[in-house]
């Protein structure tokens, strides 16, 4: 019976340095896979701040280049802007044009092409006669203004599509080569 008691302890001790054991070899693996975490968890903060780092400097390097390319083209667009400017003739000509356009008027501007000036009731009413046919035949005719300038003075107008034949410049002067009215048809501009 001895010898049973010694062989159940001796068991005994064997089981508790064999549960010791593995207790120790369970707790050195929980902190062998905690020390790996901790690593593995160190690491990947790391490469993360890593990575914003590069990305701000990305981010700062591309908003850079916008901004250098957006102060480019302002400056290219003032230096356009500039030496397209229009002077206030210009500026309302194009408004009235816009205008038009933007009702579903007409598609091209539309100019005077000729202006005819007539004196007199005779010289009007022949004028109107001529002009009336014109218009029937559908060819180019002129438009009497509503009002006269005067003493049945009348002004008439022929319009057109053709930018080539649009009047930009009217000079009036004296008939008479005596007065300091006078201009020289020669030195006038010509269209």
């Amino acid at each position: 019976q001895k010898s049973l008691q010694l062989s159940i302890e001796l068991r005994k001790r064997r089981l508790e340095e064999l549960r010791a054991t593995r207790l120790r070899a369970m707790a050195e693996e929980k902190e062998k896979n905690e020390f790996n975490a901790r690593v593995a968890l160190e690491t990947k903060q790391r490469k993360k701040k890593e990575s914003e780092d590069k990305s701000v400097s990305k981010l700062l390097a591309k908003r850079m280049k916008k901004t250098v390319r957006d102060t480019k083209d302002a400056i290219r667009d003032l230096r356009h802007n500039r030496l397209m400017r229009m002077d206030e003739e210009e500026q309302r000509i194009a408004k009235i044009l816009r205008a038009k356009n933007k009702d579903g008027g007409a598609k091209m501007p539309e100019a005077i092409k000729a202006i005819l000036i007539t004196a007199g009731a005779e010289e009007t009413a022949a004028f109107e006669r001529q002009n009336d046919h014109l218009r029937s035949k559908g060819l180019p005719n002129f438009m009497k203004m509503e009002r006269s300038i005067g003493s049945g003075i009348f002004i008439w107008t022929q319009s057109t599509f053709d930018s080539e034949f649009f009047i930009t410049s009217i000079h009036m002067h004296h008939s008479d080569e005596s007065s300091p009215h006078y201009k020289d048809p020669a030195t006038l501009r010509k269209d």
